[in-house]
């Protein structure tokens, strides 16, 4: 089941931050760079965000998340992390089947690490093409895709 996350629930801001810290330390050591900025968020950072959240529940458990800002047409996906536990099981590509979906979106873009082939992979999947790749100021090596 997906649903609009409720971001002033205790309950689920401290899933959100477990289900990154789980997703992002993962991602971490597949490009090699630990100073990724999700492993940094705390509940109050989330329930601060500007950005909408949507989760995935497995027997009402939230086991993934998405978070998008959309801005007329175009639609920044801002994270999508899923639980460890429950990796491997499509839900990345219902979250973001689900984003896809986004009345009046045109376009989509999304960044994430140049080595995380997963992720990548998932995106190229859905019809994103890789239109940049570049370093931020901390060194962490990225691609921004598009659709």
């Amino acid at each position: 089941m997906m649903r609009i996350l409720d971001m002033k629930d205790p309950v689920t801001l401290s899933r959100i931050v477990e289900i990154q810290q789980r997703a992002y330390r993962i991602e971490a050591e597949i490009i090699g760079c630990d100073q990724l900025p999700p492993l940094n968020d705390t509940e109050d950072s989330l329930k601060c965000s500007p950005e909408t959240f949507i989760g995935y529940y497995e027997q009402d458990v939230l086991v993934g998340v998405l978070s998008y800002e959309q801005n007329g047409q175009l639609v920044d996906i801002c994270r999508l992390a899923i639980h460890p536990a429950y990796f491997r099981r499509g839900i990345a590509s219902r979250l973001l089947s689900h984003a896809l979906e986004l009345d009046g979106a045109a376009i989509w873009e999304v960044q994430t690490g140049q080595a995380n082939r997963p992720a990548i992979n998932c995106y190229l999947k859905h019809g994103f093409t890789i239109v940049e790749s570049f370093a931020t100021p901390e060194g962490i090596q990225l691609v921004k895709l598009r659709k």
